[in-house]
């Protein structure tokens, strides 16, 4: 399938989502679509409003992404999003009828899988439990928050300058920006699963002020949040490792001073996500079987299921040997990676804390302990992951000698992707309406254990299942078969708010 150029369909309902908007062409009906040349993230929502807007004449918004491969077998990718229409003078054109979920029957649609996506459209809009769905994904909510975002400006006594551009729709998070006589400002929706990152991100910005982003407005109750534009490059486009180990070293003597305020991360809303939660947890992840996708192009295999199996008790060990050092419990970012670091005036800004935890401060280290993750973005600069290594573990030195920390290191982030998945299955996915857009995450990071913690075994002295473990090195993915560490972060990434994707 050609990734480079897709093809954008767009429900567009009316008022009440009872109809959809359907062109004729041809013989067969079809949902207006357009296509779209470059590579971009699916809850990236910025190029799908505008070819809405350009192709259709209106002035829309995204609320979701529907579908992100409409019918599997398109020799192009064709992606689906419901845009709410904000344009009160609009005229349907002459090609086109509002249909209803009871003449969808009576018409010809141009593919089985648009008569699939049409019905799962409707049936959602028609759903009696919406418990769990995200306020953005519905009419009308864009407005709201847009007035709200007037309305916290103009007490800060300033005023926009343009329109709202918004940036990402996902179940996690819905991403605005606004330019203001004061600069530019971003706007950030989260869910009630995700509520705690609004307090975190308050009790950062008052204690630690120019390290974090500046939280200028919020609204618990919806939580929303308004926040000062950081700067306009994140460290994933920086070459050379000069800033890198510099951005790592200073978010270790961060997670070094939050050692003493975990209790008030703690009152704020913090999770605790600690050693012991995970050797209590890993039994039941382990036999969730349908969650690690088996048969899917990105699950895992049955041999690689084995292997997790068999590896069980070697990740209890690990915790619990990491578990008998001196060193502390911090906060933990819980998604911390070179696109989460803002390049700063004077020092880099850490950004988006919604999946913050209390835990083991080192789980944080995983992508910058993996040459793999790094190369994308460094090339082939030699012994990165060490060099990270020795500029994080510095400011650590205060409670372990070297060897020990290193002994830390090579553990924490082997069984970092662990405490992710765990994240996933046990908090995240479990507050998610719509799976989809989640769940490849833990089989993602369970091939991310399989791969990385043999490194930590001889560490441990536990040369047979470092031994067992080589049987399942050769048993990974075809190439094409899942996505890559390098695309899955950029998807993840969307979440940043320095910039859109």
């Amino acid at each position: 399938m050609n990734d480079a150029v897709r093809e954008c369909f767009f429900i567009v309902p009316d008022e009440g989502d009872a109809h959809v908007l359907l062109v004729q062409e041809g013989t067969s009906w079809t949902l207006p679509h357009v296509s779209l040349a470059g590579s971009s993230s699916w809850q990236s929502t910025s190029p799908v409003n505008k070819a809405a807007n350009d192709t259709l004449g209106i002035r829309g918004t995204t609320r979701r992404c529907v579908s992100p491969d409409m019918d599997p077998g398109s020799p192009v990718r064709e992606m689906v999003y419901v845009v709410e229409n904000h344009s009160a003078t609009w005229t349907v054109p002459a090609t086109a009828r509002w249909v209803g979920m009871t003449d969808l029957a009576l018409l010809s649609l141009a593919t089985p899988g648009m008569v699939r996506v049409l019905g799962e459209w409707f049936a959602w809009v028609n759903a009696e439990d919406k418990s769990l769905r995200v306020p953005w994904y519905e009419a009308g909510w864009m407005k709201q928050a847009g007035a709200w975002m007037v309305q916290q400006l103009a007490m800060l006594d300033s005023k926009p300058t343009g329109p709202v551009e918004q940036i990402c729709s996902w179940q996690r998070s819905c991403v605005m920006r606004l330019p203001t006589t004061h600069g530019t400002v971003y706007f950030k929706a989260v869910p009630a699963v995700l509520g705690s990152e609004v307090a975190i991100s308050v009790l950062l910005d008052h204690e630690y002020p120019g390290m974090v982003a500046e939280v200028i407005a919020v609204d618990n109750d919806r939580r929303w949040m308004l926040m000062r534009d950081m700067g306009p490059r994140t460290l994933d486009s920086v070459p050379g490792l000069e800033q890198w180990k510099a951005a790592v070293r200073a978010y270790a003597q961060l997670q070094v001073g939050w050692v003493d305020a975990t209790r008030r991360f703690a009152m704020a809303g913090c999770p605790s996500r600690g050693l012991l939660q995970l050797v209590e947890s890993v039994d039941r992840l382990l036999m969730d079987t349908v969650a690690m996708r088996p048969g899917e192009p990105d699950g895992l295999s049955i041999k690689q299921i084995h292997a997790l199996h068999y590896r069980g008790r070697a990740l209890k060990i690990a915790a619990h040997r990491l578990g008998t050092l001196r060193l502390p419990t911090s906060m933990d970012h819980g998604d911390f990676w070179a696109g989460q670091i803002v390049v700063g005036r004077t020092n880099p800004v850490f950004i988006d804390w919604s999946d913050a935890s209390i835990s083991h401060p080192f789980f944080s280290m995983a992508f910058f302990s993996d040459d793999e993750e790094m190369r994308p973005y460094l090339g082939d600069v030699p012994e990165a992951s060490r060099q990270m290594r020795d500029a994080y573990l510095e400011p650590w030195t205060v409670y372990e000698p070297w060897d020990i920390l290193t002994q830390a290191w090579s553990i924490g982030c082997s069984l970092a992707p662990l405490s992710t998945a765990l994240l996933y299955h046990d908090r995240i996915l479990p507050g998610m309406e719509v799976k989809w857009e989640m769940e490849k995450m833990i089989p993602y990071f369970l091939r991310s254990v399989l791969r990385h913690q043999g490194e930590a075994l001889p560490t441990l002295g536990m040369a047979d299942y470092e031994t067992q473990a080589e049987s399942f090195d050769g048993d990974q993915p075809a190439p094409g078969t899942s996505e890559g560490a390098a695309e899955l972060r950029w998807q993840l990434g969307t979440e940043q708010f320095n910039r859109p994707h």
